[in-house]
């Protein structure tokens, strides 16, 4: 009896994280993009095969094309799915106004769990700390996956402004 208590118990946690996407907005020409590729490829990672779900958005229709999208994942190894913001539907929709800023959904009710940046690496533009003492997203995920409340929902993300059209 105990084991079929834990199974259902594993598979009722395995189905809540299969909802959650974090979208990465970026841009090709932003260094801090550049530099936070490093630690969403390990937290992608971690989490990608645990149920969820990577998505990184390029906002800029002027900039990022297929082909700099393509070249972007190749220099910097991007393993998850890379996409354009046509209109910047995705970009309106979560008001994301820096790249990079990260945004956790649950899909299934559209809700934003977690907004901001990845950790506090970047204490402003210029200003990079030597040591990371806050990993916002990762603590976020491992809250989501745990079944606890989120910490730090919204944390404020540096880097470069996306330009609205």
């Amino acid at each position: 009896m105990a084991v079929l208590l834990c199974l259902s118990a594993r598979q009722a946690g395995a189905q809540a994280h299969d909802s959650i996407r974090v979208y990465i907005f970026l841009a090709e020409t932003c260094p801090i993009c550049r530099s936070t590729s490093i630690e969403m490829k390990n937290l992608y990672s971690g989490y990608h095969d645990k149920g969820i779900a990577f998505t990184g958005v390029f906002p800029s229709a002027k900039m990022s094309t297929d082909q700099t999208r393509a070249d972007f994942a190749k220099k910097y190894s991007i393993p998850y799915p890379l996409q354009g913001d046509a209109g910047q539907r995705l970009t309106k929709k979560y008001n994301a106004t820096i790249t990079p800023e990260i945004v956790v959904v649950r899909i299934k009710d559209d809700k934003v769990l977690y907004r901001g940046k990845v950790d506090n690496s970047y204490e402003a533009i210029g200003r990079r700390r030597e040591v990371v003492t806050e990993h916002y997203l990762h603590d976020a995920l491992e809250s989501i996956l745990h079944g606890k409340k989120i910490g730090t929902t919204k944390t404020e993300p540096v880097g470069c402004f996306i330009e609205k059209t």
